[in-house]
């Protein structure tokens, strides 16, 4: 899986970084540990639904971009959605999303860095679309801090080491994109 080079419709590989996005990023953590490209809208849908979501779940998303995860959850399954960045202009641009979609009361963003969020165990579902590089640094945080049944999403990168539950691919053109879903 690693090997194949995915492309969103506007042909851009995300994969490879900008040398301004990996900039921006530089500045944020002390190590580059993942990029951004937003998930594309079918893998949103997608993804959420094979979380299976319930109204009591509560979702947090990590390195959450422009915030498209946390709303859509929001707004179609009327949970409550936390979003981390360290970027604190994609944090503008999520919380001018929020408002947009009129999900204050539901949809929150914080600036953190997702490696050290301290009240991890209050969410149920954790969505993950990282490098894999960024996946195998959090992985182990999640595995032993979040309560057992939370459930984690990744997109295009695997948790190594645990089974998933669930496994879903799905072609956007020429692309496949692969979604799990594990189980604390």
């Amino acid at each position: 899986m690693s090997n194949i080079i995915k492309e969103f419709d506007s042909g851009v590989k995300h994969d490879m970084l900008t040398k301004h996005n990996k900039s921006i990023y530089n500045q944020y953590y002390p190590k580059f540990i993942s990029g951004w490209a937003g998930t594309p809208w079918r893998v949103v849908h997608q993804s959420l639904k094979l979380a299976e979501i319930t109204s009591k779940d509560v979702l947090y998303d990590l390195g959450c971009g422009d915030g498209r995860v946390i709303i859509t959850a929001s707004k179609k399954y009327g949970i409550k959605s936390v979003g981390f960045e360290i970027n604190p202009q994609m944090i503008k641009q999520i919380r001018s999303n929020i408002s947009q979609a009129g999900k204050n009361n539901l949809v929150s963003v914080r600036r953190q860095n997702m490696l050290e969020i301290p009240d991890l165990y209050d969410a149920t579902i954790i969505f993950l679309y990282l490098s894999q590089y960024a996946v195998n640094k959090i992985s182990p945080i999640i595995f032993k801090y979040c309560r057992r049944g939370t459930k984690v999403i990744s997109v295009d990168s695997w948790i190594y080491g645990k089974m998933a539950e669930k496994e879903l691919a799905i072609r956007i053109l020429d692309s496949i994109w692969y979604m799990g879903l594990w189980i604390v």
